[in-house]
């Protein structure tokens, strides 16, 4: 009984970890693409005011 709550408890971590690392990537390739837009479109504005 120990032995699976154990087991249970290891395979909870892996995926709380697993989670926490696709949930850190997702947001950084958000943040990345957001700001790259943001970039050319400023590019874009201030080649249109030049």
């Amino acid at each position: 009984m120990i032995y699976v709550i154990s087991y249970s408890y290891d395979l909870f971590n892996y995926l709380f970890f697993f989670f926490f690392f696709f949930f850190f990537f997702f947001f950084f390739f958000f943040f990345f693409f957001f700001f790259f837009l943001a970039l050319r479109s400023m590019r874009i504005s201030h080649e249109m005011v030049v």
